[in-house]
């Protein structure tokens, strides 16, 4: 007498089990059904038992079962002192910067006998957006106003404010056209240097903390990434921190 088998019949993977021991790490369970000679004959197919520590195939009639077991080959204890990986990675990044921050923007901040100025500029230009704002939803005139700087600040050095020189009202008028405009802000290019290094979970290793937030030489970074093990991505981030900034 025979089972009759429904639904597929090709080998169906049934379920996988997952085990570990500290004597032998991890190891995994891969149970399939099918039929008897489609399992008899995966038992020896590499595809299902290539690397298996091993192979159980049990018969049922006309169908079967095969439990392969894939355990950890190295059953050794890991050396607590010793590093799993080490690994420097060296990349540019963006952020963004308030506009005004621009270092071509900030002396207007430290005209002499003008403390302020660019504070006064910003406010005079979130004072023409209230306007704005107020014109449109009362519907008066100010829901057209035309932009200019002159109206809210003194900005002319021939008028009554002579510490303004010419090149700071040019630059006054073009920092507040950005901000009218929605340029609010300007990307700054910046660099990380990553060192990340995994170890063994039972490890007794310590975190470095030497000198963090301090500010470092570019020769100081270079024989940091150089006093790790040798490798062809350290020499290439000793190669960019040096074309970089050396």
């Amino acid at each position: 007498m025979s089972v009759l088998w429904k639904g597929s019949t090709g080998i169906q993977l049934q379920s996988i089990e997952r085990n570990w021991t500290r004597e032998r790490g991890w190891s995994s369970v891969y149970t399939y059904n099918g039929e008897w000679s489609l399992i008899d004959a995966a038992k020896t197919n590499s595809l299902y038992v290539d690397y298996a520590s091993d192979i159980q195939a049990d018969r049922d009639k006309n169908i079967g079962q095969l439990r392969v077991t894939f355990s950890n080959t190295d059953n050794s204890q890991p050396d607590i002192n010793t590093e799993q990986s080490n690994t420097w990675t060296f990349a540019p990044y963006s952020i963004q910067k308030n506009i005004e921050e621009h270092p071509k923007y900030a002396g207007l901040a430290e005209i002499t006998n003008e403390k302020g100025y660019l504070q006064r500029i910003i406010a005079a230009v979130e004072e023409y957006k209230s306007k704005v704002a107020t014109g449109i939803s009362a519907q008066t005139s100010n829901k057209n106003l035309v932009f200019d700087l002159t109206d809210y600040i003194e900005t002319d050095p021939s008028g009554a404010n002579t510490n303004i020189t010419p090149a700071n009202e040019d630059l006054a008028k073009e920092l507040a056209g950005l901000l009218v405009r929605g340029h609010t802000t300007y990307d700054v290019t910046k660099y990380t240097l990553r060192n990340v290094k995994i170890v063994p979970p039972n490890t007794n290793l310590t975190v470095d903390h030497f000198k963090t937030e301090h500010q470092w030489s570019t020769p100081r970074v270079i024989d940091m990434i150089a006093s790790g093990p040798a490798s062809v991505t350290q020499s290439s981030i000793i190669g960019d921190v040096f074309n970089t900034f050396g």
